[in-house]
């Protein structure tokens, strides 16, 4: 009868670390370095974890070599790539356009139009080369400021193109011909 005793109050132990596993998963997320880096910590039930970690693993052995990534690049950095592609591609996918689209409020400057500031709402400031990355393999929407912060354009919220012109453009470039694209 002891060794059934013990047998329950250690499965009673370990019922209750899952329990209290599964009440303390959390994840958490802030900007440093002048917000121009995001942290990301995350704590998960086992289970969960190996989930998690699974799908990112197998994510980055298919996402493509970006250019100047000759094996340079860390598996830490690829994991990093596959969550982002793995949010991306979740964002995109969401019925409701107001709620998985990034906004990206940006200031044009000069007479030629060109970008200026950028940020992401809610975020950091960014570079006005990465809003143009940002706006090619995401939904966003960049809002179009003058110098006295007054709206001037609000960007296409998609930037889909019919089948037709990607045939087009597949023919016509073979590859992405964004500077930095894969």
């Amino acid at each position: 009868m002891g060794g059934s005793g013990r047998r329950e109050t250690s499965s009673h132990r370990s019922l209750q670390e899952a329990r209290e596993a599964e009440q303390a998963r959390s994840p958490s997320w802030w900007y440093f370095a002048e917000n121009s880096r995001f942290g990301l910590s995350a704590e998960f039930p086992a289970a969960q974890g190996a989930v998690v970690a699974t799908a990112l693993e197998r994510l980055a052995d298919r996402l493509p070599v970006m250019p100047g990534e000759d094996g340079g690049w860390s598996v830490d950095a690829r994991r990093a790539d596959a969550l982002v592609a793995l949010c991306s591609s979740r964002i995109a996918h969401h019925a409701h356009p107001d709620r998985a689209t990034v906004v990206i409020p940006a200031r044009l400057d000069g007479p030629g139009g060109e970008l200026h500031s950028c940020e992401v709402e809610g975020g950091p400031a960014i570079h006005p080369e990465v809003a143009k990355r940002l706006a090619c393999n995401g939904r966003t929407q960049v809002v179009l400021e003058d110098r006295a912060g007054q709206v001037v354009r609000l960007g296409r919220v998609s930037r889909e193109p019919p089948e037709w012109m990607m045939r087009q453009l597949k023919y016509r470039d073979r590859e992405c011909t964004l500077p930095g694209c894969g």
